[in-house]
C-alpha cells in the first residue's frame, strides 16, 4: 500500500504532534495534519499557508482591483499578472518590476498604476470587428472569457502562533472522530462528562480562523 504523503503546505509537523499531543502513529497523524491544513485553506479562502511561489487564476473586482489569496506578498519578488485569451495565448502582461502594478503587500490587493482597469470579460468579449487595434489581441477579433493569472511569492514566512495553536485543537477533535465518536454530544461513566462538537471546524478554532479570512 502506498504511503500517504505529508503535504508541504502545513502549519504543524509530525514531530510537534508527537511532542505536544503525544501522537506516535505517523500515518494517522499525517492524515490529520493534511486535513487540518486543507480545512484552514478552505475556511479562509487561501491558496497557500507557508511562503512559496503562487500561480493562481483570479479576477478583477469592478475591473480594477485584484485580490491575492496567499497573503502577505513578499515585496522583494516580482508580482506579475498575465491576461490570456480563451485559447490560452497571452494577450497582455503587467509586472510590479516594470511599474505596471501597485501592490498592497500585507493585504494582497493589486491594481494597475493609476487605477486603470484590467481587461475583463466585459472589456474583451466584444463582437468581432469592434475591438480597437491594440486591445484584446490587437486584430479586432473577438476574445471571449479572458483569464487573469496572478504570479507572486506569498504566504507566511512564519505562521502566526494562534493559527498553530488551533491546529492542535482541531487535530485532537478529528482524532476523536476517527475513534468513532463522531456526533457524540455526551458520554459519562466513571469519568468526566465529554461533549464533542459535530461542527466541521471546532467553534473556538473557527473564531481564530475568521480573522484570517480573505473574503473576495
Amino acid at each position: 500500500m502506498m504511503a500517504i504523503a505529508l503535504t508541504d503546505d502545513r502549519f504543524v509537523t509530525l514531530q510537534e504532534c508527537r511532542d505536544i499531543l503525544g501522537m506516535n502513529d505517523d500515518p494517522k497523524t499525517t492524515i490529520l495534519i493534511n486535513a487540518v491544513s486543507e480545512k484552514f485553506r478552505q475556511y479562509t479562502n487561501r491558496v497557500r499557508i507557508n511562503q512559496g511561489q503562487v500561480n493562481e487564476l483570479t479576477r478583477a473586482v469592478d475591473d480594477i482591483l485584484v485580490w491575492s489569496h496567499a497573503t502577505p506578498i513578499d515585496k522583494s519578488q516580482e508580482v506579475r499578472i498575465q491576461i490570456s485569451d480563451s485559447l490560452g495565448d497571452v494577450i497582455k502582461s503587467y509586472s510590479s518590476n516594470d511599474g505596471d502594478l501597485t501592490v498592497d503587500w500585507a493585504r494582497g490587493r493589486i491594481a494597475r498604476s493609476g487605477c486603470q482597469p484590467f481587461d475583463s470579460f466585459c472589456g474583451c468579449a466584444t463582437t468581432a470587428g469592434n475591438t480597437p487595434s491594440g486591445e484584446c489581441g490587437g486584430n479586432g477579433e473577438k476574445v471571449a472569457f479572458p483569464t487573469l493569472e496572478l504570479s507572486y511569492l506569498g504566504g507566511w514566512p512564519v505562521v502566526p502562533g494562534d493559527i498553530v495553536m488551533t491546529a492542535f485543537e482541531q487535530i485532537k477533535l478529528d482524532l476523536e472522530r476517527l475513534k468513532g465518536t463522531i456526533g457524540l454530544t455526551a458520554a459519562s461513566g466513571f469519568q468526566d462528562v465529554v461533549d464533542l462538537q459535530g461542527d466541521h471546524v471546532l467553534r473556538s478554532v473557527a473564531a481564530v480562523w475568521k480573522r484570517y479570512r480573505i473574503l473576495i
